[in-house]
């Protein structure tokens, strides 16, 4: 077993690119990329670990064997899953899913993702693509495309996007960050003059 970090991205020569089920089979538009451990600590044993393990985690969520496929939950912290499409939701930040996706799994653990990274297309910031605020987006992700047709997983998308909205999401919570950051940024570009 080893713990590691990777990446679901474009292919770079500075990530060791893993050759797993889902590329194999065209499941997946974008490559998984080693990032942890470091490609001075990488071997053979723990990149091959890492490919097959990511392998069976790729053959479970895109299983059209309902039998297999439900078992997902025994694979992947489903609770990450379900705040990253959230917050990538909320914030219009369609590149998440595809692109500059960080996925974890520490030894014997299952496979979480996040961090939520990468806003600098969020919140109709991109220059290819308008926003539509009438559409989502991350049930067309990858993995998340697949959970998005189980109906438990739909129903733990919307019992904690009620919760989120009561705190972190709710709007009065949201102009208090905004208004405070902007106070702050203010005060300290006075400072600096």
């Amino acid at each position: 077993y080893t713990s590691y970090l990777v990446r679901r991205d474009r292919a770079t020569s500075f990530d060791t690119i893993l050759d797993t089920y889902g590329v194999r089979e065209g499941l997946s538009k974008e490559y998984i990329g080693v990032k942890y451990p470091t490609i001075g600590k990488q071997t053979s044993d723990n990149v091959k670990f890492i490919a097959d393990d990511f392998s069976t985690i790729e053959k479970t969520i895109y299983s059209e064997e309902p039998a297999v496929f439900s078992t997902y939950d025994r694979y992947i912290d489903v609770n990450t899953f379900v705040d990253y499409f959230l917050i990538n939701e909320y914030f219009g930040n369609y590149d998440a899913g595809e692109h500059s996706t960080y996925m974890y799994k520490n030894s014997g653990d299952k496979l979480k993702i996040g961090p939520v990274w990468d806003f600098d297309q969020a919140m109709n910031n991109s220059s290819l693509h308008e926003a539509d605020p009438s559409t989502i987006a991350m049930q067309d992700r990858a993995f998340l495309a697949q959970l998005s047709q189980y109906t438990v997983f739909v129903d733990k998308l919307k019992k904690r996007y009620s919760e989120m909205r009561a705190s972190y999401l709710n709007d009065d919570y949201i102009f208090s960050v905004i208004d405070e950051t902007t106070t702050y940024l203010a005060e300290a570009r006075e400072r600096e003059w």
